[in-house]
């Protein structure tokens, strides 16, 4: 029996969005450190998450992302063997 991921779509659309905001914000984003960052997602993502969804402290929302790049850096290798095979193909 597979484990669930403990993520919906709509959480994870969340947690992408602020950890990309986060990780560009030219203001903080030089001056933090590793932790401060991740703090800094765990307390956006809890503050904005709908009622309805569960708590997710720092540890659980950075496996999250990492779960998601490994998925992208799949998906990216992937176009460029289709890129490489066929010019042009994601262009359409």
């Amino acid at each position: 029996m597979s484990r669930s991921s403990g993520y919906s779509l709509n959480e994870d659309k969340l947690l992408c969005q602020i950890y990309v905001n986060i990780s560009q914000d030219s203001i903080t984003g030089i001056c933090q450190s590793y932790d401060q960052f991740w703090v800094r997602i765990e307390q956006t993502y809890n503050n904005l998450k709908e009622e309805s969804w569960i708590y997710h402290n720092k540890k659980s929302l950075q496996c999250r992302i990492a779960l998601i790049e490994k998925a992208i850096r799949k998906l990216s290798g992937c176009i460029r063997q289709i890129e490489n095979l066929h010019p042009g193909a994601s262009d359409i």
